[in-house]
């Protein structure tokens, strides 16, 4: 019996859910079944993304803590399982106590490889993408992806992971297995990215405390990009589960859409 570890990207839950999502969902449902009637051991995760400022500002909007606004989201989210029949095996969100523990745990392990430096932010940020952006990504001053959201000026003190020193690695892994990232029509848009030059990343925040605590600095918190992008290893146990860690991790397939 073959080993299948399945994903879904997380939602923000700071709207009900859409069609979009749904369609992702029963994507991977469907694969998902196929492997367990095959005799896989299969393991499918889905969840959704809580420390985002979108979802914080919902919660001002609607006059209601961001924890109450959360778990209400979370739980239409849960509502699709019997609605539309899908067969995940966790629903992670990204306040579990096990992801909390596992992410901490994760920022730990680059700090001591090396992998993290702190540093300064200065630039545009769209609050929809979550992202600092350069003059090629705005028109007008608004985000490409978000044209009704005017982009904002920061600057802050942030933590940034070096995904630079990776850029290598990853071009030579998807050379040598080609089947990596599909369709084709990605996989040539990732190399395209890896020949221009990746970027370093900020991997926190100074200014918002709506997140997971920074390890060794109290005043910073995990950004999302290191938070929800590491759930799709604490959700089968990093930091928290050993046993089930090594039993299911590397994932065999993420589904995931462009710009997620």
């Amino acid at each position: 019996m073959s080993k299948f570890y399945v994903t879904t990207a997380i939602v923000y839950p700071n709207a009900a859910p859409h069609l979009g999502f749904i369609y992702e969902l029963v994507g991977t449902d469907v694969l998902a079944r196929h492997h367990r009637m095959i005799g896989d051991d299969t393991f499918f995760l889905t969840g959704t993304d809580e420390h985002s400022q979108n979802v914080r500002r919902r919660a001002e909007e609607e006059g209601v803590s961001t924890e109450a606004f959360t778990a209400r989201m979370a739980q239409l989210y849960r509502d699709i399982e019997a609605r539309f029949s899908i067969a995940y095996d966790r629903f992670i969100r990204t306040e579990d106590p096990d992801h909390v523990r596992g992410v901490q745990a994760f920022i730990a392990r680059m700090q001591e490889n090396g992998d993290i430096y702190k540093g300064h932010y200065e630039g545009w940020y769209c609050i929809s993408c979550e992202a600092f952006k350069g003059d090629a990504d705005l028109k007008d001053g608004y985000c490409l992806i978000h044209p009704t959201l005017k982009a904002q000026w920061l600057k802050e003190e942030n933590y940034f992971f070096k995904l630079s020193s990776y850029q290598d690695r990853l071009r030579q892994h998807i050379d040598k297995h080609p089947d990596f990232i599909q369709p084709d029509t990605r996989r040539n848009e990732v190399l395209g990215w890896l020949r221009a030059g990746l970027q370093d990343f900020s991997i926190s925040r100074s200014t918002i405390k709506w997140g997971i605590p920074f390890p060794g600095d109290p005043k910073h918190v995990v950004y999302v990009w290191g938070d929800a992008l590491v759930n799709y290893v604490t959700g089968v146990g990093y930091g928290t589960d050993e046993a089930m860690f090594k039993r299911w991790w590397p994932a065999d397939l993420h589904v995931i859409g462009k710009d997620i």
